[in-house]
């Protein structure tokens, strides 16, 4: 971390310290390696239950998904990235893989592709 970040270990040592000790960070007992608290994780949701845009498409995403039958994603696009902010699952076999909070970059997606497209509409 120390090397990636061009700082000294003792630097990043305190940094790895403080975050854990606020529960940012957790560590392996087995392999001593680093992972995600649980902190991040709470932090998360506090910012999601925030978010008006997932109350008030809540009743037009079910009413897609009752409609078409198929899983309806609520995305934003953030920086050439599309941010799955919520998502109400389909009943059918087929289904797509995807997670509220994840990541993806705009082009490898179908739902990236619309919003890519429409952005250069609108300009």
């Amino acid at each position: 971390m120390a090397e990636k970040l061009g700082i000294p270990k003792s630097t990043a040592h305190g940094l790895i310290s403080t975050l854990y000790d606020f529960g940012y960070i957790d560590q392996s007992p087995f392999t001593g390696k680093y992972k995600l608290g649980l902190r991040l994780f709470e932090l998360g949701n506090i910012v999601a239950n925030r978010l008006d845009l997932r109350t008030i498409a809540a009743p037009y995403i079910q009413r897609l998904v009752e409609t078409t039958g198929k899983t309806v994603h609520l995305t934003i696009l953030d920086k050439g990235e599309v941010l799955y902010i919520d998502k109400c699952e389909s009943h059918q076999s087929l289904r797509i893989v995807s997670q509220v909070g994840m990541r993806l970059p705009a082009h490898c997606t179908g739902v990236g592709k619309v919003l890519l497209a429409f952005c250069l509409q609108v300009k």
